[in-house]
């Protein structure tokens, strides 16, 4: 797993910078997805806002998603819930195409057929 975490116009001290990697691992928990790689770019704008980017990929995609406010760590989290909304419809999208072995059908499973 390849995290990028950069900062435009705000510094990024080992505190922030392990807080979002914590919560960039807490996306795919739960889940079978591999993370391949994230980039996480916190940025602080003139009128005093922050806006957070986060870009995953993983085997079946790559998901984006960006929040612009003014606390950080709301956006973060914003951010953070949209991602594992889209990998948790991804994971609804992927099904077991395999079919059951003839070895584990019984002969009532076939005569309910």
């Amino acid at each position: 797993m390849n995290v990028t975490i950069s900062g435009r116009n705000l510094p990024l001290d080992a505190g922030l910078r392990q807080l979002v990697e914590n919560k960039v691992q807490s996306i795919t928990a739960g889940t079978t997805l591999k993370l391949i790689s994230a980039n996480v770019v916190l940025g602080l704008e003139k009128s005093r806002r922050f806006k957070v980017d986060i870009s995953v990929t993983v085997k079946g995609g790559q998901y984006s998603a960006s929040a612009t406010g003014f606390d950080l760590l709301k956006e973060l989290n914003e951010t953070v819930v949209s991602i594992r909304t889209r990998l948790d419809r991804l994971m609804d999208r992927l099904q077991e195409h395999r079919a059951e072995p003839l070895r584990e059908v019984t002969v009532s499973d076939v005569a309910a057929v």
